[in-house]
């Protein structure tokens, strides 16, 4: 494994701040630096990318015994349901997908960012001469509505509430983007590092819900 959850670090430290170096606008989080979130996220993205290419190449050459070792990188995704079949809603589910599952596995499988993503993010958004192709290793999360709710038009979780407020129980999500990985990027192998929720202080309690869920 080249690099755990790159989009986490390019994220979380050059766009909201929450990791260091916190390289983001003060008014986003006053323990910022005052830098430009509108370009610097993707330039982190892009020279992890180039890291990881440059890894992978080297481990070709120079460590691969056999076939059947492999290098990959860990993918943090979250899948995007929709909230309807309306047309917004088909839109920006591709939208939030391009930014956070394609602008890392189309650079390491075609070789450039979506077309989406070159679209809005225009000249801020670095290019690629090549890159190498490898079977990736996906961290399946968690889930999320694509607008900036968590709940649907009827006003219904998307599922239970882990004990993080960001994390939902929707089992169904990662056979969701398991066959969006297989049908976009061409039937790759894939490595389920990470699937779950996490807990609070009653861990038995926790896990028979947990069971329960995930068995319905």
């Amino acid at each position: 494994m080249t690099f755990n959850e790159p989009w986490a670090l390019s994220g979380f430290a050059d766009d909201d701040g929450v990791f260091v170096p916190s390289r983001c606008l003060a008014r986003v989080n006053p323990l910022c630096l005052a830098e430009n979130l509108a370009i610097e996220p993707y330039i982190v993205a892009h020279h992890i990318l180039l890291s990881h290419a440059a890894t992978v190449q080297v481990y070709r050459e120079k460590y691969k015994k056999n076939e059947d070792e492999k290098i990959g990188i860990t993918l943090f995704i979250f899948w995007f349901e929709l909230l309807s079949n309306r047309t917004i809603d088909i839109k920006a589910s591709k939208i939030a997908l391009d930014f956070m599952f394609g602008l890392w596995m189309e650079p390491l499988t075609n070789g450039h960012y979506p077309k989406r993503v070159q679209i809005l993010v225009g000249d801020r958004l670095l290019t690629f001469n090549e890159t190498e192709i490898d079977p990736e290793y996906i961290r399946y999360k968690t889930n999320s509505h694509v607008n900036v709710t968590t709940f649907d038009y009827n006003g219904y979780l998307i599922g239970p509430q882990a004990y993080s407020p960001y994390f939902y129980i929707f089992p169904k999500g990662i056979r969701s983007l398991l066959n969006y990985t297989k049908n976009r990027c061409d039937d790759p192998v894939i490595y389920i590092t990470e699937n779950g929720a996490d807990n609070g202080n009653n861990e038995t309690q926790l896990l028979r819900m947990h069971l329960r869920i995930n068995s319905e």
